[in-house]
């Protein structure tokens, strides 16, 4: 008996291995880019997982605008939201950049780059919806 225990034990660390080499993980990672509006209340969104684009009647980014349940493009109160907002959904922030356009906006868009480990390509898009 004291034999088959050591055995077992000696076995524990083994199995525990092989099921560590079967789930591969890998980083992947999203830019965010946020734009205000016009009251500069709210803040758009567009995620860029790498995803195809699709272009709606205006020419934005369709695909890459996120929405809701009821399919309602979600926007955030600020920037910080957006990243909290993709934090509890296992994102995390490693750095951001802003760019000022030139003409008659002149506004800023405002770009965080998000990494997050996943072990399928499932786990890439868990949690977010994008217009269709």
């Amino acid at each position: 008996m004291k034999k088959f225990i050591l055995m077992l034990a000696l076995m524990i660390p083994i199995f525990a291995f092989a099921q560590s080499e079967t789930g591969v993980t890998r980083k992947v990672y999203c830019e965010i880019v946020g734009t205000g509006n016009i009251t500069g209340t709210k803040v758009k969104i567009e995620a860029d997982l790498g995803q195809k684009r699709i272009t709606d009647t205006w020419g934005g980014d369709a695909a890459r605008k996120i929405v809701n349940a009821d399919g309602k493009e979600i926007k955030f109160n600020s920037m910080m939201d957006a990243v909290n907002w993709f934090a509890a959904l296992g994102w995390e922030l490693e750095f951001t950049y802003a760019v000022s356009e030139q003409g008659m906006s002149k506004q800023t868009v405002y770009h965080y780059v998000l990494s997050k480990t996943v072990s399928s390509d499932q786990e890439i898009t868990r949690g977010l919806r994008f217009k269709q």
